[in-house]
């Protein structure tokens, strides 16, 4: 929300996303008061496409696709994993996505070195200052912070990515 006019506790939740729109919904926090209703506020948001145009009502959606060919298709990477279909390597750690999801197997969420970034976003996933792609390149592991290879370290201006955290349900961002 951009504005807080009401004077209680409130959130947004969404609901019916469709390729045309979105429900946005006000909710009102109801410890104060048992009353529900609140004010008109002010939301903002971003709506991210492609330049192609909607084709929806003549075609049924390609859920093989693999625009950035990476090895998992742009629905697995929107509604499953969270990168980036137009980029075959979304954390920019020299491995692509699905070498990534395919390496770190049913640990590709964990969070292995408790930065709040989990392993197939995170370009240092062990917190080495060596990027995965090096360390696995050079035959180390990504997921420990006691192998390291002999190449430079990250340079400690470049910044890590940093994702949009996600609800447990797929496809859905806070």
């Amino acid at each position: 929300m951009q504005t807080t006019d009401g004077p209680d506790t409130a959130s947004l939740r969404w609901d019916n996303r469709s390729t045309t729109g979105i429900q946005v919904k006000v909710e009102e926090e109801q410890s104060r008061d048992s009353e529900t209703t609140h004010t008109s506020e002010v939301v903002g948001y971003f709506a991210f496409g492609s330049n192609t145009p909607d084709t929806s009502a003549t075609t049924s959606l390609n859920t093989s696709a693999d625009t950035d060919q990476d090895g998992l298709t742009d629905n697995e990477e929107l509604e499953i994993y969270g990168t980036n279909p137009n980029d075959p390597d979304t954390d920019r750690d020299g491995i692509t996505d699905g070498k990534e999801v395919a390496y770190w197997g049913s640990q590709w969420n964990a969070d292995i070195d408790g930065d709040g970034i989990i392993n197939l976003l995170d370009p240092d996933s062990d917190g080495d200052n060596y990027l995965d792609g090096d360390e696995l390149a050079q035959g180390y592991d990504p997921a420990d912070p006691t192998s390291n290879p002999s190449i430079t370290r990250i340079n400690s201006s470049r910044t890590k990515y940093q994702p949009k955290t996600r609800t447990s349900s797929p496809g859905r961002w806070k």
